[in-house]
């Protein structure tokens, strides 16, 4: 297909009402659309490629599917005179689909999944300003004390913390008073871990687990 004809068919998918007269209203109706379009064409083909490499992963893709369905109503209403109402429903969608969806990233997945092929034990993360320790977990987010991967999150070295609302799934251990570090000694066959605080902070964490 040539650009040209690309250019036509974005056009059309992305073309507000006729009926929209104002400027302004076609302006913000068009990129509600564009933004809209590409979320739906996205995100139907992130879930179709994980649907086919991930174990597991149906019912993230049905509920993954039933957003993209609002999501799809709210495009549609983007391109009239109702595309306020759009972007509402859009958000709705989007916060539906947060909750609805497991909190387990699935964008990570094949990432997971391939650490886990690769052997991996341990991994380490530090966004969340907090402390967490969760039991091994396979790439969906599954309990798996034999192939899973176990993550401590150790954002605890110097900027706010964080609170934590909930304990996620296979969440062991976490903390968010402490500030401190996380020492671990590998050896070729296991792993030992401490959670070493600040002077004057109390929380602490240790253990040892075997390699794969």
């Amino acid at each position: 297909m040539s650009r040209a004809a690309l250019q036509t068919a974005w056009e059309r998918i992305v073309a507000p009402s006729p009926a929209l007269d104002d400027v302004g209203d076609r302006m913000r109706a068009r990129l509600l659309a564009s933004l809209l379009a590409v979320l739906v064409v996205g995100g139907l083909a992130s879930g179709l490629v994980q649907l086919s490499i991930v174990p597991g992963f149906l019912p993230t893709f049905l509920a993954m599917l039933g957003a993209l369905g609002v999501l799809g109503a709210a495009y549609a209403a983007s391109r009239t005179r109702h595309y306020r109402a759009g972007g509402a429903l859009a958000a709705l969608a989007v916060l539906a689909a947060c909750l609805a969806i497991p909190a387990w990233n699935v964008f990570l997945q094949p990432l997971w999944q391939a650490m886990i092929d690769g052997g991996v034990d341990v991994l380490l993360s530090g966004h969340s300003h907090n402390y967490e320790r969760f039991a091994p977990q396979n790439a969906s987010g599954g309990l798996d004390n034999t192939n899973g991967i176990r993550q401590f999150v150790v954002g605890t070295g110097g900027a706010g913390l964080y609170a934590i609302a909930a304990a996620a799934p296979h969440s062991e251990v976490r903390n968010n008073t402490a500030r401190g570090v996380l020492k671990l000694t590998l050896s070729s066959d296991r792993y030992d871990w401490q959670f070493v605080p600040v002077a004057g902070a109390s929380f602490t964490d240790g253990g040892s687990a075997s390699c794969h």
